[in-house]
């Protein structure tokens, strides 16, 4: 227990180091930004018109900020979002664990070394900080793959399987829609058994109930999620081989560490399941795995050309924790004994302290990387600010931190598809721009940023003038803007000549 306390104390401590208003956040990630405003309008009982997103993840974060709250309130909402991945990422290693037949003092010793197995993998680490949902789906996606092999394989106790299983399937869509590329392969799971089908109307009337239940009122809005996925699949062609390949890569990468973790805490410490006397013996086919690698391939079936280094992470836990379920029931160590399980045990916490296994390697480094450029943001905050008090009209990119005060707000122009007409309409006398952004069109534009952008070129001349310029450029509209300061983290303040 000293073990778990001590790793997961100085995970928290990192993110709490990582932690930043939303001012500060917006500079580095638009989402992250977003993820607080809407962690801060959620509520059990209210819709907090976010569609991008189930709001369980935000329910979830709210709920923790006020159980323990920071003084600064979108710190408090910034903090919480992460930690709530953070407590997601425990719970799946213990399902993890817990499904390879791992109980008692072993299973802390296991789910602490699975954290970090998952975490020495570079997208698991950078997903931990980001602010985003999916952590918390990868555990949804793993619980439901748990609950339908233990359905398809198990005669007692079924009306629990049941119940957990449609409860996953609930938590799972009230996280993030994608969580439909899950559901044919638990139907084809747990459909293999004759008995179960019958349970099939009861299973979906049951999620369905849990679904609008915990998501009320928000669940009710289909209407809204629809129009979501429609805008969304202009960033999903027709798959090719190359899309195929980075898939394959995506996952195979993702799985890599946590696959060899999960294999070491079933040689160290596995036991044999304990079932009824009368419970049948469990007959596993190859297609059960093939079922299991379902909804990769489904996800496979389309070519996303927005940034998806991140979509494959549900999967490869949906994967691995069901593989867990099969190998745990399938597999036996006939070596093994309670003196090599407690001789293994004491081994692996003595590894894990000299050598500080149990802390995931780089996470202070990656902290670090991510935060490299927090003191500029301060200053160009305050510039901005500056500007502001004095009522003048500022134009800003996306990932330009500025004060969010809503008297402020009327004198906040910007637009993610600038032009120096956009400049020119909106009266600004100060430019506020960010190399982060623009960068995606000094060099040949991506699918897509031209399918985001209909006037990509457009943006394009704009952003090429902006950046080659060394003190002042003129734009074609007439105004002549000298540049008033530049930071070497991107950022290039501009004002407009009298």
């Amino acid at each position: 227990m000293l073990l778990l306390v001590s790793q997961f104390s100085t995970l928290v401590f990192e993110i709490a180091r990582y932690t930043t208003s939303q001012d500060i956040l917006q500079a580095f990630s638009d989402d992250g930004a977003a993820a607080i405003e809407v962690a801060s309008k959620t509520r059990w009982y209210s819709d907090n018109r976010w569609s991008a997103y189930g709001p369980l993840y935000y329910r979830l974060t709210h709920t923790l900020a006020i159980l323990a709250p920071l003084p600064n309130e979108s710190e408090n909402y910034h903090f919480h979002l992460l930690l709530t991945s953070l407590l997601a990422a425990y719970s799946l290693c213990a399902l993890v664990a817990w499904t390879l037949g791992i109980r008692g003092p072993e299973l802390v010793v296991s789910t602490c070394f699975l954290v970090c197995c998952f975490l020495s993998q570079s997208e698991w680490m950078k997903m931990l900080i980001q602010a985003h949902p999916d952590w918390l789906l990868s555990f949804t996606a793993g619980l439901s793959a748990f609950a339908a092999v233990h359905v398809s394989g198990v005669s007692w106790h079924l009306d629990k399987s049941l119940r957990l299983l449609a409860l996953s399937l609930a938590l799972g869509m009230l996280t993030k829609a994608s969580f439909v590329f899950f559901l044919p392969a638990t139907i084809l799971l747990v459909m293999r058994r004759v008995d179960v089908r019958l349970h099939f109307k009861k299973i979906i009337l049951t999620a369905l109930g849990f679904y609008f239940l915990l998501g009320f009122p928000q669940a009710f809005r289909v209407d809204r999620d629809l129009r979501f996925l429609s805008r969304q699949s202009q960033f999903s062609q027709s798959p090719d081989w190359g899309s195929t390949v980075e898939w394959l890569e995506l996952f195979g990468s993702q799985l890599s560490w946590p696959l060899l973790g999960a294999v070491a805490v079933f040689l160290l410490f596995a036991t044999p399941r304990m079932k009824p006397l009368n419970a049948p013996k469990v007959r596993w086919r190859s297609i059960d795995i093939l079922w299991l690698l379902l909804p990769l391939v489904l996800l496979m079936s389309r070519k996303i050309i927005s940034e998806n280094s991140y979509y494959t992470l549900p999967f490869v836990a949906f994967f691995l924790v069901g593989l867990s379920h099969l190998a745990a029931d399938r597999l036996s160590l006939p070596w093994q004994s309670e003196r090599v399980r407690a001789w293994s045990f004491i081994g692996v916490i003595l590894v894990s302290v000299m050598f500080g296994l149990m802390t995931p390697k780089g996470m202070g480094d990656r902290l670090a990387l991510e935060s490299e450029c927090r003191e500029q943001a301060h200053d160009v905050r305050a510039a901005v600010e500056e500007h502001l008090k004095k009522k003048t009209l500022v134009y800003v990119d996306p990932y330009v931190p500025f004060p969010r005060s809503p008297e402020f707000k009327p004198l906040i122009k910007g637009n993610w598809r600038s032009s120096w007409e956009q400049v020119h309409a909106s009266g600004a006398q100060v430019m506020v721009l960010s190399r982060k952004f623009y960068g995606r069109y000094l060099e040949p534009m991506s699918e897509y940023v031209l399918k985001q952008n209909p006037k990509a070129a457009t943006t394009a001349d704009f952003y090429r003038a902006i950046d080659s310029a060394s003190m002042n450029v003129t734009a074609p509209t007439g105004e002549v803007w000298q540049l008033e300061k530049s930071f070497t983290c991107g950022w290039r303040i501009w004002k407009q000549s009298p």
